[in-house]
C-alpha cells in the first residue's frame, strides 16, 4: 500500500513541474491505424472501417490506467486514386490521480498508386483536453511524519495548478506500400506528432510537448495458400528516448473467409525490452478482432515489474463501394496481397 501511495506521489510530481504527459502506446498499434500514422487513414479493403479498442495498464494497481479509442474512416474514389478521411477519438483515464484525457483528431489522406506500389500523404488536426481533480489528491509536503498519514489541511507547496487544459494538436505521416510478386507486401511509414509542440502544462509554467518520431513496418508473406507469416513494428522516438513494439505473428486461413493469427511481441527500449507481449487475433469476413497481454519484465522499478496489461480492438470493414467510372484496359492494377496489416 505504501509503494502504491508513493508511485502516484511521484505521479503528481511530474504532473505538477513537467505536466506529466504520455502518448498513449498500443502493442496491437496495428488496429489503430490513425494512432499509428496520419497516412493509414484509408489504408483498407473496403469502403468504410470503424475500430474500438480498450487497454488497461497496470490491473494489479486496483486502478488501472484505462485507455478507450474509437475510429471511423472513409474512402473516397478521385479516379485515378484514393483518399482516406478519418475522424479518432481517445479517452485516457489514470483513476487514481483523477487525470482524464479526451483526444478527438480528424485526418486526410492522399493515396496515389503507382503500379505495384501505392504511396500516402496524411495529415491530421485536432483537440485535446486534460482534466484532473485535485480534491482526493495528496503531495509529498502533507505528509505528516507524527502520524505517519498525509493531511489535506496542511499546506501542499505547489504552484497554483489549474484543472483543465486544452491545446491544438497538429500530426503529419508517410506511408509506401510494396508488393513484391503475389506472395509478399510491405507497409513502411514514417509519422511526425506534435508539430506545433503544444503547451500542455496545468501551471502558469510552459511545458511544451515535444515532437514524437513514429517509424514503422508491417508484412505479410504468404507462405502457401494457408499460412502467412506477418512481422510488425514501430519505432517511437520523442525527447532525445527511443522505444519499439515488435510482434511476430502467424496466420492460418481456417477457410476462404475467415482466419487465426497469433505471435510474441517485445516492448521496451532499443538496448532493453521491458515488455513481453502475447498476441492473438480472428477475422471473420469483414471483421477482426485483436487480443493481447502485456507481462512487464522491467526492472528500474519494483513497482513496475510484474504488473500486466490487457487490450482488446476490434475492426469492421464494411464492402467496396461501386464506382460507375470505367478503369481504362490499358491501366494493369495488381492485387495486393492483402491489405489487414
Amino acid at each position: 500500500m505504501i509503494s502504491r501511495i508513493f508511485f502516484y506521489l511521484f505521479l503528481f510530481v511530474l504532473l505538477a513541474h513537467s505536466s506529466f504527459s504520455q502518448d498513449v502506446h498500443f502493442s496491437q498499434f496495428y488496429m489503430q491505424p490513425l494512432s499509428l500514422n496520419p497516412a493509414s487513414t484509408g489504408d483498407h479493403v473496403g469502403d468504410m472501417r470503424f475500430g474500438i479498442i480498450q487497454r488497461r495498464q497496470w490491473r494489479q494497481l486496483g486502478m488501472p490506467i484505462v485507455t478507450n479509442g474509437l475510429s471511423v474512416e472513409k474512402k473516397v474514389r478521385i479516379y485515378p486514386n484514393f483518399l482516406g478521411i478519418g475522424l479518432q477519438v481517445i479517452n485516457d483515464k489514470i483513476s487514481d490521480i483523477n487525470l482524464v484525457t479526451n483526444k478527438v483528431h480528424l485526418s486526410v489522406n492522399y493515396m496515389l498508386k503507382r503500379k505495384s506500389s501505392t504511396v500516402h500523404f496524411g495529415i491530421q488536426g485536432g483537440y485535446v483536453n486534460r482534466n484532473v481533480d485535485y480534491s482526493g489528491a495528496t503531495f509529498p509536503s502533507q505528509y505528516n511524519i507524527n502520524t505517519g498519514n498525509f493531511d489535506t489541511n496542511l499546506s501542499n507547496g505547489e504552484l497554483v495548478l489549474d484543472e483543465r487544459r486544452g491545446y491544438v494538436d497538429f500530426n503529419a505521416g508517410l506511408l509506401w506500400i510494396k508488393s513484391l510478386g503475389r506472395k509478399f507486401q510491405y507497409r513502411l511509414g514514417a509519422g511526425v506528432f506534435h508539430i506545433n509542440t503544444p503547451n500542455e502544462a496545468f501551471s502558469d509554467l510552459t511545458s511544451e510537448l515535444p515532437v514524437r518520431y513514429n517509424f514503422h513496418f508491417t508484412a505479410v508473406w504468404e507462405i502457401d495458400q494457408f499460412w502467412s507469416l506477418m512481422p510488425k513494428t514501430q519505432v517511437l522516438h520523442t525527447a532525445g528516448a527511443s522505444n519499439h513494439v515488435s510482434v511476430l505473428q502467424v496466420r492460418k486461413m481456417l477457410n476462404p473467409v475467415s482466419a487465426l493469427y497469433a505471435g510474441p511481441g517485445l516492448r521496451g527500449y532499443i538496448s532493453q525490452n521491458d515488455a513481453l507481449i502475447m498476441t492473438v487475433g480472428f477475422e471473420l469476413g469483414n471483421l477482426e478482432f485483436g487480443f493481447s497481454y502485456d507481462w512487464n519484465m522491467s526492472t528500474l522499478s519494483e513497482n513496475a515489474g510484474g504488473k500486466t496489461t490487457l487490450e482488446f480492438a476490434a475492426i469492421l470493414r464494411t464492402p467496396p463501394k461501386r464506382y460507375s467510372r470505367p478503369i481504362p484496359s490499358k491501366k494493369k492494377l495488381e492485387c495486393p496481397v492483402d491489405q489487414r496489416w
